[in-house]
């Protein structure tokens, strides 16, 4: 074409405004921000995998696909690989003592300073920690952040430790942390024989482990104790491990996908002697249960898949019946996919004592005795 009316000019001007609105670091969060302009029912992300709150009190969501976004009590920015994140789709988020963050990615994992981002160099011996097999590509599916500062990271064939974050990137180095697991057991959910996850660091000091296959593990300084389906799990796939008031242990496990064993599954809890399970509490047996948390009151958050999250109270003061309270799942949370899990994914209370819920589905925050959905427009 070869001259412009008045309205494709005004439209050229008005898009060559917005572009050079974006600096090259929130470049994405004004893409989604304009992209959701015209619709207040836009998703921070289909897939919230991870909720962080870092020391300044920004909030901080690990999606599917979207990379990480950043609420810092009035704009949401998103932070994509062209930013220099190292994968568009976040597992975990953790902090240093030096207020670096650290993205554990399908891909790899990274730092963020606040300014830039810095990916893990792969050589002279840093492991290559994938999703698949033994060098098979990368891939860090969480990463967190102990008493004594040490840094570690998980993947589908061992554990991992860097004793001192505070280096250079480029001269971190991470030991193999060997669990006594025995990763010739086919792990029947995910088929990953050797994923492995440190889940809990308990009042005492003790690590307890979490592992597709071959139930947990707890190391006590010194040696290890197993946990299997024979001890009391509900299965020996165990996904999140968190620790109550009173000291008791909560193990989240998931469903075998072994025809005989898909009606295993479920909430169990550990008091040093001997497992609880919850049958009679809808969603708490013969479910997927994929995410545990403690809040500052003590109460433990449980996310039971198609059902809701509950809250249960550890305290004395609540007879056994009433010490479980429901908030039922909303409609938005029902997102399913092939290839990511459905259900909840992450829980946060905020230092505001906001609980925070990252669903397959989006972004959901406790409001009363309701979950509400957040949108890119809130509310928040």
């Amino acid at each position: 074409m070869k001259y412009l009316n008045h309205f494709s000019l005004a439209l050229l001007l008005g898009l060559m405004i917005l572009m050079s609105a974006c600096s090259a670091q929130d470049k994405a969060s004004c893409s989604e921000n304009n992209k959701s302009s015209n619709s207040s029912n836009e998703q921070i992300s289909k897939h919230i995998f991870e909720i962080f709150e870092d020391s300044k009190g920004n909030l901080w969501f690990g999606t599917s696909k979207n990379g990480a976004a950043r609420y810092d009590g009035k704009t949401l920015t998103y932070f994509t690989e062209e930013d220099g994140l190292c994968g568009s789709s976040v597992a975990n988020i953790a902090e240093d003592k030096e207020g670096n963050l650290w993205f554990g990615t399908h891909m790899d994992l990274c730092k963020y300073d606040g300014t830039k981002f810095q990916t893990l160099a792969r050589k002279d011996g840093v492991p290559i920690l994938g999703w698949g097999w033994k060098n098979m590509g990368a891939g860090w599916k969480s990463v967190r952040t102990n008493s004594d500062q040490s840094i570690w990271v998980n993947s589908h064939h061992g554990m991992f430790r860097c004793d001192d974050p505070t280096l250079q990137i480029d001269q971190l180095r991470f030991t193999e942390f060997e669990v006594p697991m025995d990763t010739a057991v086919k792990g029947s959910y995910c088929n990953t024989p050797g994923k492995i996850s440190l889940d809990l660091e308990d009042r005492n000091g003790n690590l307890w482990f979490g592992t597709d296959g071959d139930g947990a593990y707890k190391y006590d300084g010194e040696s290890f104790t197993h946990y299997s389906k024979e001890d009391g799990l509900l299965t020996n796939n165990v996904t999140n491990i968190v620790e109550d008031v009173k000291g008791n242990i909560w193990f989240a496990c998931v469903q075998s996908l072994i025809p005989n064993n898909m009606n295993d599954g479920g909430l169990c809890m550990y008091n040093g002697k001997q497992f609880t399970t919850f049958s009679d509490m809808e969603g708490l047996s013969q479910n997927n249960i994929y995410t545990l948390y403690e809040d500052r009151s003590g109460n433990v958050w449980i996310g039971a898949n198609g059902v809701g999250v509950y809250r249960y109270d550890p305290s004395d003061e609540p007879a056994d019946n009433k010490r479980f309270t429901l908030y039922k799942e909303p409609k938005e949370a029902k997102l399913e996919t092939r290839f990511n899990t459905p259900g909840l994914q992450s829980i946060l209370e905020d230092s505001n004592g906001t609980i925070w819920l990252g669903y397959s589905g989006g972004l959901f925050r406790l409001d009363g005795t309701s979950i509400v959905n957040v949108t890119v427009d809130g509310p928040w």
